[in-house]
């Protein structure tokens, strides 16, 4: 009897712990998504789309932001989990706020063969058909500070100063009007705006793989994990977050046609365009270059573009 006593609660006991960890496993962990509407963002994207994330054990909201500043404060205020956003925002709000993001990849624009996501167009190819013809024209351009530096010290290198042109910012969904309208005679665009205008002609490039001009692989945006939800969350979950993003990569580099449909849902983008678009070149979590970064983060703060010069392994999950 006193032996029966006795075994009951410690059998009890296991099936209790057994059933408790259990149902801690296959409870699922939020995960808010913050978007710009960009082919950068591509990543994102597909792990949604996929199933990627519902694999890992992820409930996910996604959130669009009209801008990097938008989604970086959402996340330095814990209200995004895991976003993609322009490095220099990531950078100087870490600096402010002491919340430094954590780095998953970065979106590199470079001038690699079949992966070129940004060009400098021209209006008119009989009027400006190279760099050394914008002196005296207006250039649109991407707004932020970071695409200024990279467009005046591009120029600057060929030669023309920044009182010999105009330039004006504006967001992907005014470049064709401002195109059109002859509001700009040139254009430095980004993927998937950039192939739209070009097959539709109404600009031709003049630079293919603009930004690297500058330097080889710019890291102009990247996807990151946010400060408060790399501290409240284990490693584990961590690692399976990494995963996921890795698993992206796979898709991308083997299903490249079928990755870009997944575009179609998040950025307006034709059928008969689709198939022109070039995707940045990403690679997985443990390929991160930190000297790539800390160049980008030299070079802007050079120019008085960020607020400090930061160490990028300050932004590296440890």
């Amino acid at each position: 009897m006193n032996k029966k006593w006795i075994l009951f609660p410690v059998t009890l006991l296991l099936i209790c712990l057994t059933g408790c960890s259990n149902t801690k496993n296959d409870e699922s962990i939020e995960l808010r998504v913050g978007y710009l509407p960009i082919a950068a963002g591509l990543p994102l994207f597909i792990a949604q789309e996929e199933g990627y994330f519902k694999d890992a054990g992820f409930q996910v909201t996604l959130e669009n932001f009209a801008s990097s500043d938008l989604v970086t404060t959402a996340a330095t205020e814990g209200k995004i989990d895991i976003f993609i956003a322009a490095s220099n925002v990531i950078f100087d709000q870490g600096f402010q706020t002491q919340k430094k993001h954590k780095l998953i990849y970065a979106n590199p624009y470079s001038k690699r063969q079949g992966h070129i996501a940004d060009y400098l167009l021209s209006k008119d190819l009989t009027k400006i058909s190279k760099i050394q013809d914008l002196k005296g024209k207006t250039i649109g351009v991407f707004p932020g500070s970071v695409s200024l530096v990279f467009l005046n010290e591009i120029l600057r290198k060929y030669g023309i100063q920044p009182n010999e042109y105009t330039l004006k910012q504006m967001v992907p969904s005014q470049w064709i009007a401002a195109l059109q309208s002859g509001q700009v005679d040139a254009l430095s665009a980004i993927e998937p705006v950039a192939s739209e205008i070009i097959q539709n002609q109404i600009a031709q490039p003049i630079v293919s793989g603009f930004f690297a001009e500058l330097m080889p692989e710019v890291p102009l945006s990247a996807q990151w994990i946010s400060y408060d939800f790399s501290k409240k969350n284990n490693s584990q979950t961590l690692t399976k977050l990494i995963q996921v993003m890795n698993r992206v990569v796979d898709f991308v580099q083997t299903n490249p046609d079928l990755a870009k449909k997944h575009l179609q849902k998040y950025v307006p983008v034709s059928n008969s365009v689709l198939p022109h678009v070039q995707l940045n070149y990403w690679t997985k979590h443990e390929n991160i270059q930190p000297n790539v970064f800390q160049s980008f983060i030299d070079l802007l703060h050079s120019h008085n573009e960020l607020l400090n010069k930061e160490n990028i392994n300050d932004y590296l999950l440890k």
